[in-house]
């Protein structure tokens, strides 16, 4: 039987545990010195590892069925929310035909579909987007791989203009 000292008392740590054991069942404290790798070579071990495994059971029915398919009053398609697009919102085309796709790493034999989506801004300043699109919803920045555009008032108690700030510069 090992005796630690804590606190000025002396405790029975095979007790100690058992009670422990009791009072956690389903939870297992691990303290280890360190954990082997689980890639060796590519990571390197964990040392101080302080874990805390808790089993899960997952939940059942009780009895109620899953309802296939979407809730009522879903919107899809053209009707469906801004931020949602599919090919009944999208301009694209598309071409069936021998294309070469890359597929697990060789070319696939078959015909293959590719779909091109067309974009409607692409020789568009990103500060004419965001102009247009100010009211369909609060815009708060826009950004390009240079610049964020924002609106702000750059004189008080002016209306609000567009502001572009390079990125270089929005660091500091």
């Amino acid at each position: 039987m090992e005796e630690t000292r804590l606190g000025g008392e002396f405790m029975d740590e095979d007790r100690l545990l058992k009670v422990m054991a009791c009072a956690i069942p389903r939870t297992k404290v691990s303290y280890s010195t360190g954990e082997p790798s689980s890639l060796p070579g590519f990571f390197p071990p964990i040392y101080r590892c302080t874990c805390v495994m808790e089993s899960f059971d997952l939940p059942t029915l009780d009895g109620l069925h899953l309802i296939e398919g979407l809730c009522d009053g879903v919107l899809t398609g053209v009707e469906a929310l801004a931020g949602f697009p599919s090919f009944k919102t999208l301009p694209y085309a598309a071409v069936l035909g021998f294309h070469g796709v890359n597929v697990y790493g060789s070319e696939s034999r078959n015909k293959s579909m590719v779909i091109n989506i067309e974009n409607p801004y692409e020789h568009t300043k990103t500060e004419e987007v965001a102009r247009k699109w100010k009211n369909d919803g609060l815009v708060v920045a826009v950004s390009d791989s240079l610049s964020k555009y924002e609106k702000m008032a750059v004189v008080p108690g002016t209306e609000p203009k567009v502001v572009s700030t390079l990125h270089a510069q929005a660091k500091k």
